[in-house]
């Protein structure tokens, strides 16, 4: 018997079939397994960039606690309310353009766990 030929009782174009079909099936599961990590991955950098700009805002206010009040201008609530949005503002373009680094620490961190490196693998100390 010659390669291609048919045996007698089995179909091979419906091998060939169930196999093309197969091949599709992992194609599709690959993409929609690329795409569901590419998603996390998204949130992962959501989530490190938020952190950090919850870090930034805690030593900001941190910061400010440290100035003297004056009694030249008493906004009241009115003005510690403006002063909280306002540091709430800055943490977070701080975060957003890499001001201290923090969020790609941590991405950097995850990814690698999720990756199986060891901790000491995921930080480049000499960045």
């Amino acid at each position: 018997m010659k390669i291609g030929e048919s045996l007698p009782g089995i179909d091979n174009q419906g091998a060939i079939t169930r196999q093309q079909g197969l091949s599709q099936d992992l194609d599709q599961f690959s993409l929609e397994l690329e795409k569901a990590a590419q998603e996390s991955d998204h949130k992962l950098k959501k989530a490190a960039k938020q952190f950090e700009a919850m870090f930034v805002s805690q030593m900001i206010e941190s910061m400010r606690k440290t100035i003297p009040e004056s009694d030249l201008l008493d906004g009241g609530f009115a003005e510690d309310t403006y002063e909280e949005m306002l540091d709430q503002a800055y943490s977070e373009k701080i975060a957003d353009t890499k001001g201290l680094g923090l969020a790609d620490k941590i991405y950097k961190q995850f990814t690698s766990e999720k990756a199986g490196l060891s901790p000491e693998h995921a930080i480049d100390v000499k960045e």
